[in-house]
């Protein structure tokens, strides 16, 4: 389980820092095709300027841009944390982590639908 976990930590942080040197070096960034397409936020709007808000330090910006998001990370961070402590035994239960995942799908889904109405 450890060894997953590094493995998909040092892939996200490989995928991460070439999307920042590609954005730094051409200013293109991911455009949203569901916003482009159909003219409604969709669930994952604001996630990149999030994550470089993050970067900034900028958290109070980073929460405003996708809240579901910002929320996110930091709980599956701490449920990576607590599955690589291997003292904590409910983190690993297929249960609690597919639970876990269908809130997270769940309140994504109400924040891209919240977000449209006005």
């Amino acid at each position: 389980m450890r060894k997953r976990i590094l493995k998909i930590y040092i892939s996200v942080a490989l995928v991460a820092a070439a999307y920042v040197l590609w954005y730094k070096l051409t200013g293109l960034g991911i455009s949203c095709y569901y916003l482009t397409v159909h003219g409604y936020e969709c669930p994952g709007c604001g996630l990149s300027r999030m994550a470089f808000a993050m970067l900034r330090l900028q958290f109070g910006k980073a929460f405003l841009f996708n809240p579901v998001g910002f929320i996110s990370f930091f709980v599956w961070n701490a449920v990576a944390l607590l599955c690589l402590w291997e003292k904590i035994k409910f983190a690993r239960k297929p249960v609690f982590i597919y639970s876990l995942l269908s809130l997270t799908v769940v309140a994504f889904l109400m924040q891209g639908f919240l977000r449209n109405l006005y």
